[in-house]
């Protein structure tokens, strides 16, 4: 059973490399689908023209096209999760993972926050930014389902984030435990 903190460092390892340029073949093909998690109970769907690729621990990650040569972050949508310890609020879950990201992750900040659904169950979410290997902003889901803390989390840089923030919502909310 991990803890929140380790559920927090799988999200910085994940962030880490794609901000650091993911390669190698995808293990999972194109979008095209949902991507049903055959360990963590959840299904998700990815644009048809994005990569899948496992997460250590059951998760995964959805990445878009390399836009063009230029590109030096692909934006993605990735799901992790771990079995709780104890039964907790989706904000209490929030509350844990970004007090741990608080601490581990480079210029943390959080820029806002809330109460709201997501894949039609409530969820409490966040924006935030850090630094890791460059500047990154991120828009975090945390929901609690079945004794099992959830984040869907969307990624993109500071300069591109508002463009790709409605494609984050149109994903996260593919997302079904």
């Amino acid at each position: 059973m991990r803890s929140s903190a380790k559920t927090a460092l799988l999200v910085a390892a994940v962030l880490s490399a794609v901000a650091f340029g993911l390669s190698g073949h995808d293990a999972h093909g194109q979008g095209a689908g949902p991507y049903v998690s055959p360990t963590g109970g959840f299904t998700i769907t990815f644009p048809a023209s994005w990569e899948r690729r496992p997460v250590a621990g059951g998760g995964i990650i959805g990445l878009s096209p390399q836009e063009s040569g230029a590109d030096r972050f692909r934006e993605n949508v990735n799901v992790v999760y771990e079995t709780l310890p104890a039964p907790m609020t989706a904000e209490q879950y929030a509350a844990a993972n970004l007090r741990d990201m608080g601490t581990g992750l480079r210029d943390f900040r959080i820029v806002e926050q809330g109460r709201g659904p997501v894949g039609g169950r409530q969820s409490w979410w966040g924006v935030y930014s850090h630094t890791m290997g460059q500047p990154l902003m991120v828009l975090a889901y945390f929901l609690v389902a079945n004794g099992r803390g959830y984040v869907v989390t969307c990624t993109g840089t500071p300069a591109e984030f508002a463009r790709w923030r409605s494609i984050f919502v149109q994903v996260a909310n593919t997302f079904r435990v």
